[in-house]
């Protein structure tokens, strides 16, 4: 009973109107149709579309309806369709809606020793199988 592991279900709401300055950290999810300018550390975030980020993310999750200006880093990203995004995207599951404005770098995370290459056949070996 009383070693039972929390598991963190934090939901934070800043709305529309609200600015924050500074670095944000939280373990749970955040809807942000406010501003934020700083840094962001969040399990999941969601930019809604009214939302506005000047600063990086770093997240496990995030979805992007509005605006944000700075390197998103995250496992898993989607961008909408009402989304601008003016900076680097890492990533390792990409999504991103027709409509949606990218300005930037769109990088997959990966580990060079867990890439295994594919190797092409060169023109002389496939004229040799004929």
């Amino acid at each position: 009973m009383f070693n039972k592991k929390k598991e963190s279900n934090t939901f934070s709401y800043l709305a529309q109107g609200f600015e924050l300055k500074g670095e944000v950290q939280c373990d749970g999810e955040l809807q942000l149709d406010g501003s934020i300018i700083g840094q962001i550390h969040v399990t999941q975030l969601v930019v809604g579309e009214f939302g506005r980020v000047k600063g990086n993310i770093h997240a496990q999750s995030v979805i992007v309806q509005g605006s944000v200006e700075g390197t998103i880093n995250a496992d898993k990203v989607t961008i909408e369709k009402t989304a601008n995004v003016k900076g680097d995207v890492i990533h390792d599951t990409l999504s991103m809606e027709a409509g949606a404005i990218v300005e930037g770098n769109l990088t997959h995370k990966h580990q060079a020793a867990s890439v295994t290459s594919i190797a092409v056949p060169s023109q002389k070996s496939a004229d040799a199988q004929q």
